[in-house]
């Protein structure tokens, strides 16, 4: 599960390319959108997907009816579908624990992208159901206040697994004056060594 405190701090961004480097590791990887209030994969992945997560939960329909491919090899998706009106409600329906049963049997890694821990309430529904889950923070964006309560409530023993923060959009400082100069930048943020 990928959770972050607020909206920006990239947890789509990272669910994403955590799910490409075990799909290129031939691992076979089921990318989840789990926000049923604000989806973002489907767009990333160029899927347009009317049918999804949401149609599943309130319906008869099979497993397999909702697992799209992508053009990455050993990497299937599973998008919203139609925004429901009632995100938590549906995520709490037995149905949704099967559909995790059901993922495990057939993927390597799930990965789940859930909306912000810190704005509502649906990945704490999901937390117990899940092996790793990951929290990420922004520097320079994240709010303190924000994030200290959902540190607190991410740190409760509801939270089965292991549970780990990721820290996305570090600018390193250098007081020596040293720097190596490997890595990449995205959207105006460094990443590796410098």
């Amino acid at each position: 599960l990928v959770s972050s405190s607020i909206p920006g701090e990239g947890k789509s961004f990272f669910s994403m390319n955590l799910a490409l480097v075990y799909a290129l590791a031939n691992k076979n990887t089921c990318l989840v959108s789990a926000d049923l209030r604000k989806p973002t994969l489907h767009k990333r992945l160029n899927i347009d997907a009317t049918v999804g997560l949401s149609n599943f939960l309130v319906s008869s329909m099979e497993v397999e009816d909702i697992i799209y491919k992508t053009s990455y090899s050993n990497l299937s998706f599973i998008p919203v579908g139609n925004i429901p009106p009632n995100p938590a409600e549906l995520l709490q329906n037995e149905r949704f624990k099967n559909l995790l049963i059901a993922l495990k049997e057939k993927f390597d890694v799930i990965i789940l992208d859930t909306p912000p821990l810190g704005l509502v309430g649906d990945a704490e529904i999901i937390l117990p159901y899940v092996d790793l889950s990951l929290l990420i923070i922004r520097q320079n964006f994240s709010h303190k206040e924000i994030f200290k309560e959902v540190v607190n409530s991410f740190s409760d023993e509801k939270v089965s697994g292991s549970k780990a923060l990721i820290f996305n959009g570090i600018i390193p400082k250098s007081k020596s004056g040293y720097r190596s100069k490997y890595g990449y930048m995205y959207g105006g943020y460094r990443y590796g060594k410098y």
